[in-house]
């Protein structure tokens, strides 16, 4: 109430309510001082320059760069663009290659909808250590065999 409505008054009353007690001064000095500081937080303001040197934002950068050039090498929006000039050249008749293009599209659906269970089970951390280890290698077994392929 306090926070959000800046209503201590009400606040005061739902505090005396749930505590069942007329004494909540110390809870009330809590709230305000909670309220205080991360108010204070909210309104810190850094230029580009001051979270790159940042040693307290140093390994949450390092892990969003690391993670968006992952997403990028991934090729998967290659893979989804191009997806009709490679079912072709594998030579998939043009009839089925708007269902092949159906199936990557229900493939990267499912496998979203698995992590989303995945993530509460084995952690975020599990998920993006080992999957990003099996695409590196699987993605040097596919340069390899696309080098065979044109030779």
């Amino acid at each position: 109430m306090i926070g959000k409505y800046n209503n201590e008054k009400q606040a005061t009353i739902d505090l005396k309510q749930l505590r069942g007690t007329d004494n909540i001064q110390a809870d009330l000095g809590l709230i305000r001082e909670e309220l205080r500081r991360t108010t204070q937080n909210e309104h810190e303001i850094l230029s580009i320059s001051q979270v790159l040197v940042s040693s307290r934002y140093r390994w949450s950068m390092l892990i969003t760069i690391i993670l968006q050039l992952a997403q990028a090498l991934s090729s998967i929006n290659a893979v989804i663009f191009y997806s009709s000039k490679m079912f072709a050249k594998t030579g998939i008749p043009s009839q089925y290659i708007p269902y092949a293009n159906i199936g990557i599209g229900f493939i990267n659906v499912i496998s979203t909808i698995v992590a989303l269970f995945l993530i509460e089970k084995v952690g975020r951390r599990v998920l993006i250590i080992y999957p990003m280890f099996i695409m590196v290698v699987l993605f040097a077994a596919l340069t390899i065999f696309v080098k065979i392929n044109e030779s």
